[in-house]
């Protein structure tokens, strides 16, 4: 770094904290809200006055935001310049370009800007916003985009670098954020602590570790085998073929692992290792705080070389369950995939997943919205439909498949048992029990949340708006076939006579978990209770209802497990060894779940009866494990109709009546 520091004058860089040669800083501090910094400009046409201007302006995240519940909500980060397309006036900022103040690159071969961004580059009704890096050096006259700028990759601001490098010995350089919402009414963009510097020849960041102890992936049993993974980022300008990577717990530190790349990691790119040749040995049960850190030769920058984790051997490992609440609503023609993605999950998970459609009653169009569960997820989420994941990220409903199969194994804190359901005078009773696998210290409650499966009204507001439709106008149309139902071949406004709504939210105790329900303080592998009374609105089919219990830690809001039984407990027959024997949908039109739990395990035959008693669909003969089962029954050939379902075992049978619709 001091040979490259050599060529330039003092009087034209700075030096940081970390020893890097700066060129230009702006912090958006100084601005008096809501202009612009001195020799900051923009090309949009701003009034500056009201919540109705497009552009750029300067402040905090309470001016610069939406209202609650709105699109765009850059958190807390001091003051810092945004454009909001959500707030400010929908499809006018199709060209907002903020605009830097001058600065000379004269003698500078190598510069990077380095800024502070919240972006996430959004679509709404087939519409796209982007926003591009854009220089100028003839004063503004003309611009050249350097890069298109992409997503922010983590949710809130993210630290975004840029190489400017093509602009090497520029004697007058302006840079410019192009912000454009494509014509549709859009979210916006974000910009904190803006930098152009010159980097060092050699600094390799360590950006991330795995396990992480911020991350629910940091317990393993004793003497199981923990391998190390992680992150780094070439700050630099010399590419890395090379790096070592070493751990220490406690006194006991690691023999270093050399780390050779597959290809030589550019500047400004990241590369992801393994350091299998060292791995960790869990001993008792217990924390372990470790140091890792990644060395490069010749870095000069060693405040990002070293990450802290730690690891946790708890009492056993608890059966995960994750949470997805979705926000949706009948007046929503995007929710159809909503309906579809959370029934695939459930279709393929019903062991592991917790799915919860909450209903938001948009202009009181929508029979099942249950305003403080609704007003509770519309607060957390950007639009609908959207899925909170165990309440710790949003995911869109597309997404909730690979979410899964990133996060089903995480550590679920406790396992949540759930006994003596009863359904007495309208009210549903269920006791559950708590067995934490490690030791909880803080507060810490739950909450009963009751869904109703096949929920069906005969007024118009129970249709469901479908932009997939054939009829609709968008891109959308045709691009989404779901379970049970053809949504190209319905309309853009399915009538309520063909709509049965699956994992209805019907009733929740408390949206953030009701106190009292747990000691501050929880021991390993001891076992709390706590028993539930609510109650049964007349209308709720129980027989299509589950109960699911949500432990919640209140410091995060996170919900650390959770678990269900049905309401009540479906049809059971001892003898048979079935337990709990329900079917959802019920009316269907195409397709149904059998959902039921074997005592022991059994030769289990699922068929269905027409009215003369003939088999007309076999979808199970096999032999079953003891537990819980799902078996999908196909009706698509059935004619309009009453049949019955039987479920036959070794030592018996129980039945129920299955209503098809066409």
């Amino acid at each position: 770094m001091k040979k490259l520091i050599t060529l330039f004058s003092v009087a034209l860089l700075g030096i940081s904290s970390n020893g890097i040669a700066q060129i230009t800083t702006q912090n958006f501090e100084t601005a008096v809200a809501p202009a612009l910094p001195t020799g900051w400009t923009q090309t949009a046409a701003v009034s500056l006055v009201g919540n109705d201007s497009t552009g750029w302006k300067t402040g905090d995240s309470t001016a610069l935001g939406s209202p609650s519940g709105g699109a765009f909500m850059p958190p807390a980060h001091t003051q810092f310049v945004a454009v909001n397309d959500d707030k400010w006036g929908g499809a006018n900022n199709t060209n907002s370009l903020l605009m830097t103040k001058s600065f000379s690159l004269t003698g500078v071969t190598n510069a990077f800007v380095k800024c502070d961004m919240y972006y996430f580059a959004g679509s709404y009704n087939n519409v796209s916003e982007s926003m591009t890096l854009e220089a100028s050096t003839n004063g503004g006259t003309t611009w050249t985009v350097l890069q298109t700028i992409g997503s922010n990759t983590i949710n809130g601001w993210q630290t975004r670098y840029f190489n400017i490098s093509s602009l090497a010995n520029s004697a007058n350089v302006m840079l410019g954020f192009r912000y454009n919402d494509g014509g549709g009414w859009l979210f916006g963009a974000a910009i904190d602590n803006f930098v152009v510097y010159v980097p060092p020849a050699n600094d390799l960041g360590f950006i991330s570790i795995k396990p992480n102890s911020n991350t629910p992936t940091n317990y393993a049993l004793t003497g199981s085998n923990v391998t190390f993974s992680g992150t780094v980022t070439n700050y630099g300008i010399t590419p890395v073929n090379s790096f070592t990577f070493t751990y220490q717990q406690g006194t006991n530190a690691a023999v270093p692992t050399v780390i050779n790349t597959t290809a030589a990691i550019a500047p400004l790119a990241s590369y992801n290792f393994t350091a299998a040749a060292t791995p960790y040995t869990m001993p008792a049960i217990g924390n372990y705080p470790f140091t890792a850190a990644v060395t490069l030769a010749g870095d000069v920058n060693q405040t990002n070389d070293t990450l802290l984790t730690t690891l946790v051997a708890p009492n056993f490992m608890p059966n995960k369950r994750l949470t997805f609440e979705e926000g949706t609503g009948s007046w929503c023609g995007y929710c159809v995939r909503g309906i579809v993605y959370m029934d695939s999950l459930w279709f393929l998970h019903p062991n592991n997943v917790s799915p919860i459609a909450v209903h938001d009653n948009l202009n009181g169009t929508d029979n099942m919205a249950i305003s403080a569960y609704d007003s509770y997820v519309t607060s957390n989420i950007s639009g609908y439909p959207s899925v909170l994941v165990d309440r710790r990220e949003v995911a869109d409903p597309s997404q909730v498949l690979q979410v899964y199969d990133a996060e089903n194994s995480y550590f679920g804190y406790a396992d949540i048992t759930l006994s003596a359901a009863s359904t007495v005078s309208n009210q549903f009773s269920v006791t559950a029990t708590v067995k934490p696998a490690i030791n909880l210290n803080g507060v810490y409650h739950l909450a009963l949340v009751l869904t109703e499966d096949s929920v069906h009204g005969t007024a118009s507001t129970w249709g469901q708006h479908n932009y997939y439709s054939s009829s609709y106008t968008g891109t959308t149309a045709g691009t989404l076939v779901g379970q049970g139902l053809d949504y190209y071949n319905l309309p853009a406004i399915i009538p309520a006579a063909q709509m049965y709504y699956k994992f209805v939210a019907r009733s929740i105790t408390n949206t953030k978990g009701d106190p009292n329900t747990l000691p501050g303080s929880m021991t390993a592998g001891t076992n709390y209770t706590h028993t539930y009374t609510v109650p049964l609105t007349v209308g709720w089919k129980t027989t299509n209802m589950r109960a699911f219990v949500m432990l919640i830690d209140s410091t995060t809001g996170h919900v650390l497990n959770s678990n269900y039984a049905s309401v009540p407990l479906g049809i059971s027959n001892v003898a048979a060894g079935v337990q709990g024997f329900r079917m959802y949908p019920n009316p269907t039109t195409n397709a149904t779940t059998v959902g039921f739990e074997l005592k022991n395990a059994s030769n289990v035959q699922v068929e269905v009866y027409d009215v003369m008693g003939r088999v007309v669909v076999t979808a199970a003969n096999e032999t079953m494990s003891a537990g819980q089962h799902f078996v999908n029954v196909s009706t698509a050939n059935l004619a309009a109709g009453i049949y019955t379902v039987k479920i036959q075992t070794e030592n018996g049978n129980v039945t129920d009546r299955l209503s098809v619709v066409k």
